[in-house]
């Protein structure tokens, strides 16, 4: 964290469990980013890739968001 910016890594993996039907999935969220919390324009960025495990089934989901693949907003 920086005076005018933010920056999330998470290297752990969460864990989410719908209680109705008892499917776990594992989630890895992406690279988040956060710029003017002070002054000048804010602006949240969304780099890399996340991805979702589904482990009843071991289902996996990678996704990206934003316009490019190289660098996502």
């Amino acid at each position: 964290m920086g005076l005018n910016s933010a920056h999330s890594y998470l290297c752990h993996w969460l864990k989410a469990k719908v209680m109705s039907t008892g499917t776990e999935y594992l989630i890895k969220i992406p690279e988040i980013t956060m710029e003017g919390i002070i002054y000048g324009d804010r602006v949240y960025k969304v780099s890399n890739k996340g991805f979702i495990l589904e482990v009843n089934n071991n289902l996996f989901a990678e996704f990206s968001v934003g316009k490019t693949k190289k660098r996502v907003y």
